[in-house]
């Protein structure tokens, strides 16, 4: 399994998880400090998929030469 893919699941479970402790007792210090770290977790994966992608793109635009205008 990829790297980012199980990073992503991990932390959408860990975030899911955080967020149900949480809802159940929003007054909970803990409980919504472990909810923003799960968030935070959940948006630097967000942003390596980014990456990943921005790189792809980056890839595929090299493989295409870059037509010539016709003058």
């Amino acid at each position: 399994m990829d790297e980012i893919e199980q990073r992503l699941k991990d932390a959408t479970s860990t975030c899911l998880d955080a967020h149900s402790a949480w809802h159940g007792e929003k007054k909970d210090g803990k409980k919504r400090e472990a909810l923003m770290d799960a968030i935070h977790e959940l948006r630097k994966v967000a942003a390596r998929l980014e990456i990943e992608i921005a790189i792809s793109e980056r890839d595929e635009m090299a493989s295409k030469p870059i037509p010539i205008p016709a003058h």
